[in-house]
């Protein structure tokens, strides 16, 4: 009851400041018992399917990993999904990158397969070159059409074949695929979406509060970073359905990481949000609500952040929800 108020007490009192806005933001959304149905055509079309089973991780009841079958050729694959970074996770835990989906938009990296008897079979796969080239495409395939969608282009290691370009949706994953053959081009577009296990799944709300809107920077000389504003705000989150009774609630150690977007919507910084709660000895534990506090430097690389509007947004990933809470500010300079 206690706690209950004094979460109250917090929202009241940053009640202007609350205009959260919620919106799901992973774009490798793995959750158990999701099914992508694909409708491939070109050669060898019909349809396509990949699942996310789920999978008992061996890095711990936190970390967002499914077993993912169908994706690529060859055996299903444990595959953790977190804040924007995804990986196969090897025998003994160590991660193999696959996509950097939250990077700046013309960052490019390596994709690489965990090692298994089968992966001379798939070498235009492993070593391929990954670029994301725009997190701004419009895509529209028979499962509707899709905005903000990440574009990444593939240089693989085969001449004339594999993995030419992916679309991926925020919220909903890869909508569409583009590969290369000896015998042509095959297309896979998203056709629906089955999750059976959604209704398993529990909900949550939350909404996220900045201590203030507006930040001045006196930038007078001698300038010193350490004593210019800090973005301050709170994250609070809470259970609606089941209702929080007994164990059920929030995770009381969750994954939480944060940017800044310029008014291009380019990501200008990437910070971590720690969750006091995960030094509990409790690692399955819950909680009613978790209000979680942060504060971040206006400062990139070493430079006060430049006269203009911005946003900040919070990502929270946990094991069957991914959502993200965005607020505007604004920074301007005094000399």
């Amino acid at each position: 009851m206690i706690a209950g108020v004094a979460l109250c007490a917090v929202l009241a009192g940053q009640e202007a400041a609350l205009r959260p806005t919620l919106r799901p933001v992973s774009y490798f959304p793995l959750q158990p018992g999701t099914t992508w149905v694909y409708r491939a055509t070109g050669l060898g079309g019909g349809e396509r399917q990949v699942t996310a089973h789920g999978a008992a991780s061996p890095l711990g009841f936190f970390d967002a990993a499914a077993l993912l079958e169908g994706y690529f050729p060859g055996p299903a694959r444990l595959v953790r999904s977190l804040a924007g970074k995804v990986e196969e996770l090897g025998s003994s835990g160590e991660g193999f990158l696959w996509y950097l989906l939250a990077a700046p938009e013309g960052t490019s990296w390596t994709l690489r397969l965990a090692p298994l008897l089968q992966n001379q079979l798939f070498s235009c796969l492993d070593g391929a070159r990954l670029t994301l080239v725009s997190r701004r495409e419009s895509v529209t395939v028979p499962a509707g059409t899709f905005d903000h969608v990440a574009l990444i282009r593939w240089e693989t290691p085969c001449r004339d074949a594999g993995i030419l370009a992916e679309w991926f949706a925020p919220g909903v994953g890869l909508v569409q695929r583009e590969e290369a053959s000896v015998a042509g081009q095959i297309r896979w577009q998203l056709q629906e979406i089955r999750r059976d296990q959604i209704s398993a799944l529990p909900q949550y709300g939350g909404a996220l509060a900045l201590s203030q809107r507006h930040y001045l920077l006196d930038l007078m000389p001698p300038l010193e970073l350490e004593r210019l504003p800090v973005l301050k705000g709170t994250l609070a989150l809470w259970l609606l359905s089941p209702p929080p009774e007994g164990e059920a609630g929030v995770p009381l150690c969750l994954e939480v990481s944060g940017e800044i977007e310029d008014a291009n919507r380019q990501v200008l910084t990437s910070f971590a949000v720690p969750d006091p709660g995960c030094l509990v000895m409790a690692p399955v534990a819950a909680t009613p609500f978790r209000v979680l506090p942060f504060a971040q430097p206006l400062v990139v690389g070493g430079t006060p952040l430049p006269q203009g509007t911005y946003t900040v947004r919070l990502t929270v990933e946990t094991r069957g929800w991914n959502a993200s809470f965005s607020l505007p500010f604004t920074v301007s300079h005094v000399y």
